[in-house]
C-alpha cells in the first residue's frame, strides 16, 4: 500500500487546508470597536508569571457555563449574572465569558463573503447568536463589563481567511479582537478565532479554539497587528513589516506543541531545494503539500519528504522549476485517528528547479517508524550507477536495498544502516526487518532509469 503521506497529498481534495481557516472582516473601511485611544489607556506588558488556571479549573468553569440554562441567556445581563457565578476572580470570569461566547456564537459567513453583515449590536448579536468580528468582540465588552471586568475591543491586522503569505499590512483595519485585565494585568484574547473554522464548502464550523484564550502576548503577535502598537503588549512591538516577515501558522502548530526551527519567516529564498525544522514536544506524524503560489494548485510528484524523530521535524521540498511557491504543512497527534490538520505555510522563491528533482516515495512505515534518510535524498537514480545508500532505522535487524531483483544488504552501525548499492533499471526500494518472525516492511522507493 502506498504510503498515507502520498494519499494524502495526491488523493484528498483540500480538506485539511479547509479545516484551519481562522477568519477576519474584510471590508472594514473604519475602526469598528472602541479603542485604546478613546479610552486614554496605556497598557503595559505582563510582568513576572502570569496567573493561569489548571485543568480541573478549566473543566469546572467550563461545565458550568455549558449549563447556562435559556432563562439566563435572554439579555446580556441576565447572562453575566448567570457567569459571575464562576467565581469573584478576574481569571474564572474572564474564562467563563470566552468559553459562552465562542460555544454559542455562530460566525456570520454570509456577511464576511458580502460584507454587508447585520447588527453587531451586543443585544442583537446575542438574540440572532450570529456575528462577524465586530459582533463577538463588542458582545464580549459588553457582557465583560456587567461582570465587573475590564475590557475593551483592539482593532488591527490579522492573518486570517484570504491572507496570502509574504502580504504586507497597511490601510484599514481587517479585524478585531479584546483585551481583557486580569489581576491588574492586561491579556489578549480572540472571540471570533476561538469559535471555529470556515470549511472547504464556506460553512462555519463550530470548533472550540483553546488557544486564543489569554494568548502569550508574543505568540499572539505572530498573526494579530494592534493598529496601536502598545497594545502587542511587547517590551519592543514590532513593525508593521516585521509582522508581515513571521510565520504563518495556524492554531493547530500551538496546538500540536511545535516550535520554530531554521525557518521563522514566513518567505524564504532558495535555490533548488530547501529543508524547513520544526521543534517536537510530542509524537506526531506529519505531511507536507508543495503548491504553485499563484494558483494554490498541489505540484504533482515526490516534490516533499517529511521526517519526523523524538525532537524534530523536518520538510524538504524540491522544485521542478524556478517560481513561486507554498510549502503546506499538515500534522496531527501520532495516535489520533483524526485528518491531519493544516499547521503552517512558507511561501518559497525558487531560483531554479529540476524536473527530475523529486525525492523517493515513502511508504507508511517510513513515518511510522521514524526513519530518518541521510542518502541519497533525490527520488530518481541512474541504472548503473554506484549510490551510497544511508538511514538511521530505530529497532531493525536487518535494513536492504532491492534493485533488479537482487537484495543488498546494508550494514548497521547502531541505529544507521548504510551501504554502497549499484542500482538497476526498475523501481529500488528499501526495506527492513524489525522482528525474525515478520517479514520485511517497506520504507522507500526509488526510480531508476
Amino acid at each position: 500500500m502506498r504510503s498515507l503521506i502520498r494519499f494524502i497529498l495526491l488523493v484528498l481534495p483540500l480538506v485539511a487546508a479547509a479545516q484551519s481557516l481562522p477568519f477576519s472582516f474584510p471590508n472594514a473601511d473604519k475602526s469598528f470597536v472602541r479603542t485604546s485611544a478613546e479610552f486614554s489607556i496605556t497598557p503595559t506588558p505582563p510582568v513576572g508569571l502570569v496567573q493561569v488556571l489548571s485543568s480541573d479549573q478549566l473543566a469546572a468553569i467550563d461545565t458550568y457555563t455549558d449549563a447556562a440554562p435559556t432563562s439566563a441567556t435572554q439579555s446580556v445581563v441576565t447572562l453575566a449574572a448567570y457567569l459571575s457565578g464562576v467565581g469573584p476572580d478576574d481569571l474564572s470570569r474572564a474564562r467563563a465569558l470566552y468559553r459562552w461566547v465562542t460555544k454559542n456564537i455562530d460566525y456570520d459567513v454570509e456577511g464576511l463573503r458580502s460584507g454587508k453583515p447585520g447588527n453587531q449590536n451586543p443585544d442583537a448579536v446575542l438574540q440572532r447568536r450570529l456575528a462577524v468580528c465586530e459582533g463577538y468582540v463588542r458582545l464580549g465588552e459588553s457582557i465583560g463589563r456587567a461582570m465587573g471586568l475590564d475590557i475593551l475591543g483592539i482593532n488591527g491586522w490579522s492573518k486570517g481567511y484570504g491572507y496570502t503569505p509574504g502580504q504586507r499590512f497597511s490601510g484599514p483595519a481587517d479585524h478585531a479582537w479584546n483585551s481583557v485585565r486580569v489581576d491588574g494585568q492586561w491579556r489578549l484574547m480572540d472571540l471570533t478565532w476561538g469559535a471555529g473554522i470556515i470549511d472547504q464548502q464556506m460553512h462555519f464550523v463550530r470548533t472550540f479554539q483553546e488557544h486564543y484564550f489569554l494568548t502569550s502576548p508574543d505568540v499572539f503577535v505572530i498573526d494579530h497587528l494592534p493598529q496601536v502598537p502598545s497594545w502587542q503588549l511587547l517590551e519592543r512591538p514590532i513593525t508593521a513589516e516585521q509582522y508581515a516577515k513571521l510565520a504563518f501558522v495556524q492554531a493547530s502548530f500551538w496546538r500540536l506543541g511545535f516550535r520554530l526551527g531554521n525557518q521563522s519567516h514566513v518567505h524564504i529564498s532558495a535555490q533548488d531545494r530547501v529543508s524547513v525544522s520544526l521543534g517536537v514536544t510530542q509524537p506526531v506524524r506529519m505531511s507536507a503539500r508543495l503548491m504553485d503560489a499563484a494558483t494554490r494548485q498541489a505540484i504533482d510528484g515526490d516534490y516533499t519528504l517529511v521526517q519526523v524523530s523524538a525532537t524534530e521535524a523536518r520538510a524538504d521540498a524540491a522544485f521542478p522549476q524556478s517560481g513561486e511557491y507554498i510549502l503546506r504543512l499538515f500534522a496531527e497527534v501520532r495516535d489520533s485517528e483524526k485528518p491531519l490538520q493544516w499547521v503552517m505555510d512558507y511561501r518559497i522563491t525558487a531560483q531554479k528547479g529540476e524536473q527530475d528533482s523529486a525525492f523517493p516515495s515513502p511508504f507508511d512505515a517510513f513515518t511510522a517508524r521514524q526513519v530518518t534518510l541521510v542518502e541519497p535524498m533525490t527520488g530518481i537514480l541512474k541504472a548503473g550507477h554506484s549510490y551510497r545508500f544511508r538511514l538511521r532505522v530505530a529497532g531493525a535487524i536487518s535494513v536492504q536495498v532491492i534493485t533488479g531483483g537482487q537484495w543488498k544488504k546494508l550494514v548497521q552501525n547502531g541505529e544507521e544502516w548504510a551501504g554502497d548499492v549499484v542500482t538497476a533499471t526498475g523501481n529500488s526500494s528499501v526495506v527492513a526487518k524489525f522482528d525474525k518472525s515478520t517479514s520485511f516492511t517497506s520504507l522507500l522507493e526509488y526510480t531508476v532509469r
